[in-house]
């Protein structure tokens, strides 16, 4: 019974928002009403109640009617919109059925994200919810306006300033579909299709299974969404294969779990934030993508060549040539899914809005994917593709929604201009002390929530600051989101290497510790857009140019410096004296990191020259 709802919601709302996008003519708020009434109630029958001790009946006979109670209050507001569009904040009469649809609205949002996310993210929206109410009673800077449980329902019910703010609108009609398009592309076979061909390709190099969960995770988790679901799907394969070549459990965990994660900043989807980028940024979509190219390839270039440097350390061998599958017969038999990617990257770089780009790629893939029996979308495929978008969407609606209700809570109160001002006076007219402090905020805060609501809160707050300092305003809100993103591998939380540690079949914290350790050159990264904004533009070409060859040189300096090793094991001095080169390499100063490379480069070639002799006859006394 439970599955058999589960199927029926999940299809009604793929048809609702398709038709309510490109059909039938609804507002944005009535889009996003149903939106978060169908994601609440699917969490409800999806996601039952743990800890009920009645049976499985009565477990669903309250999920049913509360989700049925999140139906009525979605579809009451979408009867009551005209009303609803011309109310005046706080001036306008509100009935007792408004402020009960409102508060059932806003309680069940906050069971749903308990239910999917755990409670981190609640208790957050929560404590916010407690100051705000509090404030007028409290002294000094704390205090601030007065306002009453059935004001704050008003305000977040009957406005876009909260639940209802431009996260969740973002969700509705972008999110959305492009997370429907990836489960399609999914359901059809596209994910062991691009495995192959990505095994034929990095297989062959020495530690070959780490490179092809770096290649392969960065790729997938642009479209999922859902860095926890990527290392799900990839990490049960490359898992096992990293540890069956000689890699440590925690290891083999650990770089699953930072590739996954990073795709989320990987264009052009960036697992959908991009959206939500754009929308705060007020900029094009195609501007945030070009963006955010090279800084997503310097951060896989530097996991890439830690993994190398690792592969070396422990003379690992790449994968047998037998055992790799052909690169030419895994391509002649995916290419045709490949195809609506293609399309879809074209059109969004091209200027076609993301709702179109998404519902043209959606149509070509289901057509060209009877081009080969195995990877034909039937009807049972479709359920199931609307079924895996929704309960991806479940989170990501909770996730959106409640930060909104926080941010309408730091809004109400004025709190985001008192963390401003606290900012700005600690760091006084230093920006290197400011962006330190946004990166502290930025990571504490993503522990335990995930990255698009952390995101949110801190950009808001933290953002505007950071122009006010001269940084750019597409530089300053992806500073945000990186630091937001290091949040999922990191200890003490970490959710994605939860879940690798799972498939590794280790323990979670000691497959953190290993994703922080093989992670923590990528926070140099942010930085590096911050003083060189050139890297995000391309422009002027020149210099450019003069930037991005010590920055590559420093980036495989950081992977030295972190896994102790170049052509031979370094020395503790050693190491030292390449961080000391290393910091000229990222220097703001083009002479100085010019000279930085310089002595990068007579360095590597007096390791290469004078050492590997001497190891080699270290070797030959140890054979004779």
């Amino acid at each position: 019974m439970r599955n058999k709802l589960i199927a029926l919601i999940a299809v009604s709302w793929a048809l609702t928002q398709i038709f309510s996008l490109y059909f039938v003519s609804l507002e944005a708020m009535q889009t996003v009403i149903l939106h978060l009434g169908y994601a609440v109630a699917l969490t409800f029958l999806c996601t039952p109640l743990q800890r009920f001790r009645g049976k499985d009946q009565g477990k669903l006979a309250i999920d049913m009617v509360m989700a049925g109670c999140i139906f009525a209050a979605s579809i009451y507001f979408i009867m009551e919109y005209d009303r609803i569009r011309n109310h005046m904040l706080f001036v306008s009469s509100v009935s007792p059925i408004d402020i009960i649809a409102g508060g059932v609205t806003i309680l069940f949002t906050l069971e749903a994200t308990r239910r999917v996310l755990g409670w981190p993210l609640t208790v957050l929206a929560i404590i916010s919810l407690g100051y705000l109410l509090a404030g007028p009673y409290l002294p000094g800077i704390f205090t601030s306006r007065e306002i009453t449980v059935n004001e704050f329902i008003e305000y977040n019910y009957f406005t876009t300033n909260g639940l209802l703010g431009v996260a969740l609108q973002t969700s509705a009609t972008y999110v959305y579909v492009f997370v429907l398009f990836a489960s399609l592309l999914n359901i059809s076979g596209l994910g062991p299709k691009f495995m192959d061909i990505i095994i034929s390709f990095a297989g062959k190099w020495r530690g070959g299974p780490a490179k092809v969960s770096v290649l392969s995770s960065g790729l997938f988790g642009m479209i999922t969404g859902s860095p926890s679901s990527n290392v799900a799907f990839t990490g049960s394969f490359t898992i096992p294969l990293m540890k069956k070549t000689g890699f440590s459990a925690s290891y083999a965990g650990a770089v699953e779990a930072v590739a996954s994660s990073a795709g989320m900043i990987t264009p052009p989807l960036m697992g959908t934030a991009v959206f939500l980028i754009a929308q705060y940024t007020q900029t094009e979509i195609s501007s945030i993508v070009i963006a955010a190219i090279i800084p997503a390839l310097l951060y896989f270039a530097l996991l890439f060549i830690q993994v190398d440097l690792e592969s070396a350390k422990m003379n690992m061998k790449p994968i047998e040539k037998q055992k790799l599958p052909s690169f030419g017969i895994s391509l002649k038999s995916g290419w045709h899914l490949m195809i609506p990617v293609i399309v879809i990257i074209i059109m969004l770089l091209n200027g076609y809005s993301p709702q179109l780009s998404a519902l043209f790629s959606i149509i070509i893939a289901i057509i060209l994917s009877y081009l080969k029996k195995e990877s034909r979308l039937t009807i049972n495929k479709l359920i199931a593709a609307c079924i895996e978008t929704g309960k991806t969407m479940t989170i990501i609606a909770a996730a959106t929604a409640t930060a909104g209700i926080i941010l309408s809570c730091i809004t109400y109160t004025g709190m985001e201009f008192k963390l401003t001002g606290f900012l700005v006076s600690a760091a006084g007219d230093s920006l290197l002390l400011l962006v330190l402090f946004i990166a502290i905020l930025s990571f504490i805060l993503g522990m335990g929530m995930p990255v698009l609501p952390a995101y949110m809160i801190v950009s808001i707050i933290t953002a505007p600051v950071l122009v006010d300092f001269g940084v750019d305003m597409i530089t300053a809100h992806l500073f945000v989101f990186y630091f937001a993103m290091m949040s999922l591998y990191t200890p003490p939380v970490g959710p994605a290497s939860f879940v690798a540690a799972g498939i590794a079949e280790t323990g979670p914290f000691r497959t953190g510790w290993d994703a922080m350790k093989l992670g923590i050159g990528g926070c140099i990264i942010p930085f590096l857009f911050v003083y060189h904004p050139v890297l995000l533009s391309f422009a002027p070409l020149d210099d450019f140019l003069l930037s991005i060859v010590p920055v590559l040189t420093g980036i495989y300096g950081v992977a030295v410096i972190v896994s102790g090793h170049m052509v031979r094991k370094l020395f503790i001095w050693e190491r030292i004296l390449f961080i000391a080169v290393t910091f000229l390499l990222f220097s703001p100063n083009n002479w100085i990191q010019w000279s930085g490379v310089i002595l990068f480069v007579i360095i590597y070639f007096i390791a290469k020259r004078l050492y590997i002799p001497n190891e080699q006859k270290i070797r030959l006394r140890e054979d004779s």
